[in-house]
């Protein structure tokens, strides 16, 4: 189901490359941008240098050169660390980034380049003042595994800094990476609870994006897209049919999820669980599979029309909408796939305890100019406080 408005934009100047051996293609591409030397930021680990020794292959069969390998242990993306990156990519003397494996290293690839185009400027006041990014930034290339959030390596950053210890949030279409690269190859070996919380997260973006204000027909073709990978393969059982093309499927859903979310990077599921971890301090990881149910529920009383457009897509076929309260039972084929994706737990709620204070709060800091997930207009305090309070 298709609503075209009026008018609408839509920007996405990533090139896409997925699939099998797609790493294989990154030196020719890297060299079609106007590079020669690249500078790879990755993590350790066995995901991370399997596919990182495919990518050094990929290189040396080319005119190529890897300037660096950053490989420091990264828990969170920091300004230090990114301002480390931005001085050793000049001194490398490198043009191009690879950011290869989880969204700190897109956010640490950002962050430094932003620095570099600011010509050493500071990202905190970037941050505070919402400066426009410099449109000189280098080309990035990213190489996400299989299972991390799409979001972070589309159109904005998240980092630490380390002074004032907040959150900085930036966004601009110039952060967008000149190409994603989907290899099932970088699929991470994790056990099941970690795949399952990158598979919500991901459906959650998709949700958001498929709901939220000023949406447009091309966000719901990659929201749709996302969301019907994840159902096919998400669940445990398709996991344990078939890993490789769960593995491709995957990291393809959380690319399109990404890039739908990115449209406007805002939406209730995504305010209410950032709103809850600064006020709170509870993780998204802990929030998400109530807050995603909640927050679905809440869409679907908003948005009915909408809601019964992914009837087909959540349960295979339409058939079951053939009998009154359409709307709820999409509401339960969706409460379905959740419970399938976590092995029966997706109700369990890290909201518990919380005081009725606590979620006031909250919901004041969801719907909050602060809020780097939060459009005015797109929802109130009180919509945030409906979600949260359903979700305990």
């Amino acid at each position: 189901m298709i609503n075209l408005p009026d008018f609408f934009e839509h920007y996405c100047p990533t090139k896409i490359v997925s699939g099998q051996r797609a790493v294989s293609n990154v030196p020719f591409e890297a060299g079609r941008l106007g590079c020669t030397r690249a500078f790879i930021i990755t993590e350790k680990g066995p995901a991370q240098d399997n596919i990182l020794k495919s990518v050094k292959q990929a290189f040396s069969d080319s005119r190529m050169q890897i300037g660096h390998i950053f490989d420091d242990a990264i828990s969170q993306p920091h300004t230090g660390t990114a301002a480390k990156v931005a001085d050793l990519f000049l001194k490398k003397g490198c043009d191009v980034f690879i950011a290869l494996g989880s969204g700190y290293c897109m956010d640490i690839a950002k962050a430094a380049n932003i620095i570099l185009a600011a010509k050493g400027g500071n990202l905190s006041h970037i941050s505070a003042n919402k400066q426009a990014v410099p449109g000189n930034l280098y080309p990035m290339i990213a190489i996400p595994l299989a299972f991390t959030a799409g979001n972070q390596h589309t159109g904005f950053t998240v980092i630490h800094d380390e002074d004032s210890r907040e959150k900085l949030f930036i966004a601009a279409d110039s952060l967008y990476p000149n190409m994603a690269v989907i290899d099932p190859r970088a699929a991470l070996n994790a056990d099941q609870g970690v795949i399952s919380a990158y598979a919500l997260r991901n459906l959650a973006l998709a949700i958001d994006a498929y709901f939220m204000q000023d949406s447009n027909p091309v966000v719901g073709i990659y929201a749709r897209s996302a969301v019907e990978l994840l159902r096919k393969y998400a669940p445990a059982k398709a996991r344990y049919t078939n890993k490789k093309d769960s593995d491709s499927a995957l990291a393809n859903a959380a690319m399109f999820a990404g890039i739908a979310f990115s449209h406007r990077a805002n939406g209730l599921i995504a305010a209410c669980a950032w709103a809850i971890e600064e006020t709170c301090g509870l993780s998204a990881e802990k929030t998400l599979p109530a807050l995603l149910l909640a927050g679905f529920d809440f869409y679907a009383g908003k948005n009915p029309e909408e809601t019964i457009g992914l009837a087909g897509i959540l349960a295979g076929s339409g058939a079951f909408l053939e009998h009154e309260g359409a709307v709820a039972a999409v509401s339960r084929k969706f409460s379905d796939l959740c419970q399938m994706i976590t092995d029966g737990n997706g109700r369990q709620t890290g909201l518990a305890g919380l005081s009725a204070a606590d979620l006031k709060q909250a919901a004041k800091a969801a719907a909050s100019a602060e809020n780097p997930f939060f459009k005015s207009g797109a929802f109130t305090a009180a919509d945030a406080a409906a979600v949260m309070n359903a979700a305990l």
